[in-house]
């Protein structure tokens, strides 16, 4: 049987490339988004009641998951890619049909938004210009299984621990952007293995990693060489302006 369906609407998030985004939903409460439905009026009326509600599913596409072909096995980064699993048994991009399943955190809802109804989430974990395929609210009596068996990734998140360096401080002030500083830590430190963008030192274990307007690359502590201790050297951004996602534009003026 096939089946043919059409988005309506997309997330827009800080994550403009797959390096850096959360692995999981609800990991990183910072990492705010907005969905943005269609300007429809039969999906404006779909939407109504949703503010009652604290959280919600997002139905979407891996629009990007790298070509058409999936994989029936795959090594989940967790197990260090040592060991294989089923594609099903995982949530792998590279399945059967591409589609992903998120619940995030109800920030507000504007009906009447320019262009269209828009949802503001936070604890994304999609590349932005995901396509929505449906939204269903969080029901936590028959959502929440606390007797859920986690199978192979019942073992706790490892933690490291992430130093800014005093340029890296520096610029966060000059950037005005408090919310960056609390998603740069929560991404990192919840397992920065998972975020590693492009390597621009393979010697020193330098990363870097584009976030929306802002870059920021990080390494292993030089004074330790461990993997469980980061520090975030410095930020490439432009600090004329920088773009919200609610499409203000904002002067950024420079702290002496």
């Amino acid at each position: 049987m096939d089946f043919t369906f059409s988005a309506i609407g997309v997330v827009h998030t800080p994550f403009r490339e797959k390096f850096g985004i959360p692995r999981q939903p609800g990991l990183v409460s910072a990492a705010k988004g907005v969905i943005k439905v269609l300007d429809k009026p039969d999906l404006k009326t779909a939407l109504r009641s949703l503010e009652e509600f604290s959280h919600l599913w997002i139905v979407f596409v891996f629009h990007e998951h790298g070509g058409k072909s999936w994989k029936p096995s795959i090594r989940p980064p967790r197990l260090g890619g040592s060991k294989k699993v089923g594609v099903l048994a995982s949530r792998s991009p590279h399945r059967p049909n591409p589609i992903g399943l998120s619940a995030v955190s109800i920030e507000r809802i504007d009906l009447e938004a320019t262009g269209g109804p828009e949802i503001h989430v936070s604890g994304v974990d999609l590349l932005d210009g995901t396509p929505v395929l449906d939204l269903k609210p969080y029901i936590p009596y028959a959502d929440s299984l606390p007797a859920a068996n986690a199978g192979w990734a019942s073992e706790p998140i490892e933690r490291v621990t992430l130093a800014y360096t005093p340029e890296a401080r520096t610029t966060l002030r000059k950037l005005a952007r408090p919310d960056l500083e609390a998603m740069i830590t929560e991404v990192l430190e919840l397992d920065h293995e998972e975020t590693e963008g492009s390597i621009l030192n393979q010697g020193d274990f330098l990363y870097y990693i584009p976030w929306g307007n802002v870059g920021f690359w990080y390494t292993t502590d030089p004074s330790t060489h461990a993997e469980d201790s980061l520090v975030l050297g410095n930020f490439e951004a432009s600090l004329d302006e920088l773009e919200y996602l609610e499409g203000r534009d904002v002067t950024v003026e420079a702290v002496p």
